[in-house]
């Protein structure tokens, strides 16, 4: 069964240490711009932590001119096969949600994998006011998770 995160965005203060435990888990290193997790800002309204969607049909596989993108068909993760991918940032801006990210210094890109070698999510464990979730994606009928695509729509168009 497919899950995604999911952010509380009554909960999710922005401080951003999401990314910066994501950023250390997977590159060991606290840098904000090496996280595979994005924190969205819209003033005044809300801050919103934002992972991989896995769409049932994603942008970024279909515009990887190398083939470098595949799809787990269990889990819906993303996979980016960095011997394939030439950094070009086709599937970064074919994403509805901003949430590939072009590694300057490898030279490839990155997208959250859900943590796939830990039982544990760290953006989600390490989370100060537990704004996170991992959760089914038939559990997107809950109201919360409404109110979250709700607001990840405004987000979207403005």
């Amino acid at each position: 069964m497919q899950k995604i995160i999911i952010c509380d965005t009554d909960k999710c203060t922005g401080c951003r240490i999401c990314e910066y435990v994501c950023a250390a888990v997977n590159s060991n290193r606290l840098n904000p711009r090496l996280a595979r997790i994005r924190t969205i800002r819209k003033e005044p309204v809300f801050d919103l932590a934002l992972s991989c969607r896995k769409c049932e049909n994603p942008n970024c596989i279909n515009v990887c001119a190398n083939n470098a993108i595949t799809q787990d068909k269990k889990t819906g993760t993303i996979v980016i096969d960095d011997e394939k991918c030439d950094g070009c940032g086709m599937c970064v801006n074919a994403c509805n949600f901003g949430v590939l990210t072009i590694n300057l210094e490898g030279k490839a890109v990155y997208v959250c994998d859900f943590c796939l070698e830990n039982d544990k999510k760290a953006c989600i464990e390490y989370c100060p006011k537990e704004a996170l979730s991992y959760t089914t994606i038939d559990n997107l009928k809950e109201p919360r998770v409404k109110k979250f695509h709700s607001k990840l729509r405004e987000v979207a168009d403005s």
